[in-house]
């Protein structure tokens, strides 16, 4: 049991960031934009003046050096209209330079409710309908043109379906190598061990279409990976065979326990890396 905690260490040996979990973003994916100029977010009653957009804003201009785009940046940090003003974290992604792609991704502490403004070289403010977040992960389609902004809902359903593919063929890996490494393999004990991952994947992730948003869904997916740590272990200590005898309860709660505490963690650590989190 050491000797397998020992070997998953180096896999999780990272520095601490004091808050390492996954975050909220919000995709925006302009069409008919301005050719040059920068982009960020417009929050609901936010507050104009902070120590962080102080800092920001002269780290921008340092940047960028030129003096259309130092007016661009000034006139972005200080707009505000009618309950909104311009949406600066003290961590994550907040403005972007116009890109030709087209698509930008603001992480972390982003708003629910929210505009997009986009502030060209020559001092033009496009801004967007306001628009309300509601996935965790979202994505927006904005028309500068005309200011409409919608959320995506074809490419959320099609990230979680990627996700949802991703997650369970992960699980099967590792917790599989594990059920080998415990010496439990053989004929019948495979196919239990496929038929109880796939119906917990299952109910994991009717969990998740339902989840909290932010920490409370983070707490929840903890929870969620309790229950289902014990009820797998309860099937196998019922099901799992070893030259048609019983395998002892212990060895196969202790597998369960350290199967989904790996591939739990590992997924968690590859989803905040590569995706910003498995919302």
């Amino acid at each position: 049991m050491f000797l397998i905690l020992g070997l998953l260490l180096p896999a999780f040996m990272n520095v601490s960031k004091a808050d390492h979990g996954p975050k909220p973003s919000i995709t925006i994916n302009v069409k008919n934009g301005p050719a040059a100029g920068f982009i960020a977010l417009l929050e609901e009653g936010g507050d104009r003046k902070n120590s962080f957009a102080e800092r920001e804003e002269a780290r921008m201009k340092k940047k960028h050096p030129d003096e259309r785009e130092q007016q661009a940046i000034e006139t972005l940090f200080h707009y505000s209209s009618t309950g909104y003003c311009t949406h600066v974290p003290p961590s994550g992604s907040y403005c972007f330079k116009v890109a030709p792609s087209g698509s930008y991704r603001f992480t972390y502490m982003v708003p629910t409710r929210f505009r997009v403004i986009i502030v060209t070289l020559d001092g033009q403010v496009i801004l967007s309908n306001p628009v309300t977040k509601n996935k965790y992960n979202a994505v927006f389609d904005y028309d500068a043109a005309t200011g409409e902004i919608t959320e995506s809902k074809e490419k959320s359903q099609h990230d979680y379906v990627v996700n949802v593919i991703t997650c369970y063929i992960l699980t099967i890996i590792i917790e599989a190598i594990f059920f080998a490494w415990f010496e439990l393999s053989s004929s019948k004990n495979w196919q239990r061990f496929w038929a109880i991952n796939t119906v917990t994947q299952v109910l994991l992730n009717i969990y998740l279409l339902n989840a909290p948003k932010g920490n409370a869904g983070l707490i929840g997916l903890i929870l969620a990976e309790i229950i289902i740590c014990a009820i797998e272990a309860a099937f196998y200590c019922m099901t799992l065979r070893r030259w048609d005898k019983k395998i002892s309860p212990r060895v196969c709660i202790w597998y369960a326990v350290v199967a989904n505490a790996a591939s739990f963690l590992l997924g968690l650590l590859i989803f905040d890396k590569s995706w910003g989190g498995l919302f």
